[in-house]
């Protein structure tokens, strides 16, 4: 999370990334900016994602949605690896899911914190179809096996990886 997102986009564009996503509090109050940043990288070719933190509700992003290809809701605070997932964000995804489909968008839902084999089946039954996990990956005694299962949890609801 950055304060000034611009400057750090200004750094990046030259690497062609596939995607840049933006943490929308510190910037949320400027509407106008937001619009602007996320003209600017698609207007550079790259595809963009807006992060929410836990407090942020998808109301308040909701007229920024139909511009991007992602948002990524955190499933804990920003900021700190191995925190306990937040089951109170799941309502967010399945709300976002909901605004997606009535409103004909095609949006990817990613999630970040505290995704392990057991969360990752509430979050993707809710509508998430992008999955960060560090330490339940990273901490596994075999983190081949715990990808496997976190796989497992996409072909438990018909979905692709």
């Amino acid at each position: 999370m950055v304060q000034e997102p611009e400057e750090f986009i200004e750094e990046y564009i030259p690497l062609s990334p596939r995607i840049i996503s933006i943490q929308v509090e510190p910037i949320l109050s400027d509407k106008e900016r937001i619009h602007r940043i996320i003209e600017d990288l698609k207007s550079n070719g790259i595809r963009v994602g807006l992060a929410i933190n836990p407090g942020t509700s998808v109301d308040e992003i909701k007229e920024f949605l139909p511009y991007i290809h992602m948002v990524v809701v955190m499933t804990v605070w920003a900021g700190k690896g191995g925190q306990s997932f937040i089951p109170e964000t799941v309502d967010k995804i399945r709300a976002l899911k909901q605004y997606e489909k009535e409103n004909h968008l095609d949006l990817d839902i990613e999630v970040d914190g505290g995704i392990n084999d057991k969360t990752a089946e509430s979050v993707v039954e809710a509508g998430a179809n992008l999955l960060v996990s560090g330490s339940f990956i990273l901490g596994a005694k075999d983190p081949k096996e715990a990808v496997n299962r976190l796989k497992n949890v996409y072909k438990a609801f018909d979905r692709e990886l």
